[in-house]
């Protein structure tokens, strides 16, 4: 008994190794034939697309990569051209150049190469490269570079053909491209670039382009420039008595003004209007020139640095931007000029001469500008006086703080004054004088240099006047067009 149960402990043993051997060998072969199936049909699959390719581009003895897909010789080729931009990468007001990234896509109907995805494996779409089939040739005409040239590269341009015929070439593009812009609204200027493509060779009647969907993708608003719109036309020119067919993609932004009147626009405004406040330093303080200087020195600085920022406009028309800064320039030299003339009539000596000066200068333009003599408004000249021949005269102030002179013969002569005790004591120090003839040049002479002095600050109010209408008119639609965004 003891026997039989080991024999028969061992027959077990030996079928379940059997059992593990058998599931070890099914699992082989499973897997075996399944990885085989996988490489068979990847293998029939590209054998598929090989056999298409080659039924497609050679074997089907109609396809000639060189003629155009036209149903009959009278007819065109319809080519739909969409410009999908996604980058603008400068626009150049000095060279006239923008610069930008782009999609292209031409799509267009090939009806040589055609199959019916059922007969191969549901292929539907089939890359092919520009040296297999037929590709229209466009060229984009102003194009800013020392030579014109496909922008649709082989080496990055790949076909996607489709079942029914339809041909895709698409990748992306970076143009430089001619643009024409108007800067005399500089800085809030709005400009629109064209990109014209165009067919190499052929005529309207060979090839018609048509606008595809042309948009702005994910066009990001930079510094300087805000997109606002991408739209395509259809333009015809001609050219050696043959039409041909041109599309013409306009790229419309708006600049943003902010780092210019920022940066330009204020701080030239702000030096110009401190110069305005020279007219206003009295020329005693010595320092009316030397702060006009300053001013126009800080400005021609400024000029300078900001000089290479500005655009060139040639025969545009001065922008507005530009003709603010030439007006704070301005400005500024007026100053100094005007200073000096001031400067130059404060110190003169001797009277203000003729009638017609003195009723200009002492009496229209004083009310205009609002200024008076100092302790008086009254104006009286002395100037034609007689000599006082006697050795005593008697003298006395009226009500308007005139100086009344009682000279022998009994003739009376008025003579302004400046303050009550600047003619109190100018009264005391006459009459300590025993010359009549002194005393009388020194009350004239006093008289005179006021009459200078009120000559000048007329004239300085005036200049600030004209400085300040100049600063406004220069500034003014700046301004305006700020306030306005």
């Amino acid at each position: 008994m003891c026997n039989y149960a080991v024999a028969v402990s061992l027959q077990s043993d030996v079928m379940a190794s059997g059992l593990v051997t058998l599931w070890w060998l099914l699992s082989f072969l499973v897997l075996t034939t399944a990885r085989s199936s996988i490489a068979h049909n990847a293998s029939a699959s590209y054998l598929t697309e090989t056999r298409l390719r080659q039924l497609i581009v050679r074997g089907n003895g109609i396809y000639d990569m060189l003629g155009r897909p036209a149903t009959a010789p009278n007819h065109s080729v319809v080519v739909d051209l969409a410009l999908n931009m996604y980058g603008l990468i400068s626009m150049d007001e000095k060279a006239q150049v923008m610069t930008a990234a782009s999609w292209l896509k031409l799509t267009w109907h090939d009806y040589r190469a055609r199959w019916d995805p059922m007969d191969y494996d549901n292929i539907t779409h089939l890359s092919l490269g520009q040296s297999e089939i037929w590709t229209p040739k466009i060229l984009l005409t102003n194009e800013a570079s020392d030579r014109i040239h496909n922008p649709v590269p082989e080496s990055v341009f790949l076909a996607l053909l489709k079942w029914d015929g339809t041909v895709e070439l698409q990748g992306p593009v970076i143009h430089k491209t001619h643009c024409a812009m108007q800067l005399s609204e500089f800085p809030f200027d709005r400009q629109t670039c064209g990109l014209i493509f165009a067919s190499q060779n052929m005529p309207r009647d060979m090839m018609t382009l048509r606008p595809g969907a042309s948009q702005m993708n994910n066009l990001e608003i930079t510094s300087q420039w805000r997109p606002l719109g991408l739209v395509g036309n259809v333009v015809e020119y001609v050219f050696d008595s043959q039409t041909y067919h041109a599309l013409l993609v306009e790229f419309t932004a708006e600049r943003l003004p902010h780092y210019n009147l920022m940066n330009v626009a204020l701080p030239s405004g702000a030096m110009a209007f401190i110069s305005l406040w020279v007219f206003w330093l009295p020329p005693e303080s010595g320092e009316k020139v030397s702060m006009a200087v300053s001013m126009l020195l800080g400005q021609a600085v400024f000029w300078l640095v900001v000089i290479e920022s500005l655009p060139i406009t040639g025969g545009q028309g001065t922008p507005i931007l530009l003709s603010s800064i030439e007006s704070n320039f301005l400005v500024g030299g007026l100053a100094i000029l005007l200073s000096v003339v001031t400067v130059r009539v404060h110190h003169r000596p001797g009277p203000l001469r003729g009638c017609l000066l003195r009723t200009v200068f002492l009496r229209v333009l004083p009310v205009v500008v609002c200024v008076t003599r100092a302790g008086t408004g009254r104006e009286v000249d002395v100037s034609d006086s007689p000599t006082p021949t006697d050795a005593k005269y008697t003298h006395a102030v009226d009500d308007d703080a005139v100086e009344t002179l009682a000279l022998p013969d009994g003739k009376a002569q008025g003579v302004p004054t400046s303050t009550g005790d600047r003619f109190s004591v100018k009264v005391a120090e006459l009459e300590s004088r025993e010359d009549p003839h002194s005393c009388f040049k020194a009350i004239k002479d006093e008289n005179d240099s006021e009459d200078m002095k009120l000559v000048a600050a007329v004239l300085d109010r005036f200049f600030f006047v004209i400085a300040a209408v100049l600063f406004i008119n220069g500034n003014l639609p700046l301004i305006v067009k700020w306030m306005s965004m």
